[in-house]
């Protein structure tokens, strides 16, 4: 298979739109594994955070209260696409802009550029992403 296409799903990066599955490829592919873990000495209802703060578990009462981890929404949020960014951006030069019809990243590493667009600025950064760990 080719590297561009999702491990999980199969879809081309280009083609990929935002959710748990670029999510996970994203945080994955930066090389920030997720959790193995999944009992905690305390009880919580709310999610709770690895220390990366990539990864979220939620209890699921129906399994024995095993946390179920899930990525932050890196290709969804400003704000979490922006861990991405920081977690990288020593390593690279970022470009971003938008027309009124597509969002297009840009990130320049070792002389190369990798870009991609999408409808949003998030899912644009993730592809991109993407294209620079393949």
């Amino acid at each position: 298979m080719n590297t561009l296409h999702c491990p999980t799903c199969g879809v081309h990066i280009d083609e990929h739109e935002s959710g748990r599955c670029l999510d996970e490829w994203v945080i994955t592919s930066i090389g920030i594994p997720k959790p193995i873990y999944a009992h905690h000495s305390y009880v919580h209802f709310d999610p709770f955070y690895d220390n990366t703060g990539f990864w979220y578990c939620l209890p699921i009462y129906d399994h024995g209260d095993v946390c179920e981890w899930h990525p932050i929404a890196v290709s969804a949020s400003w704000g979490e696409a922006g861990k991405v960014i920081e977690k990288i951006k020593h390593k690279q030069i970022f470009s971003l802009y938008c027309d009124e019809n597509n969002c297009y990243c840009e990130i320049v590493m070792a002389g190369r550029a990798y870009q991609a667009k999408a409808s949003a600025v998030p899912l644009a950064i993730s592809r991109t992403v993407i294209k620079t760990t393949t």
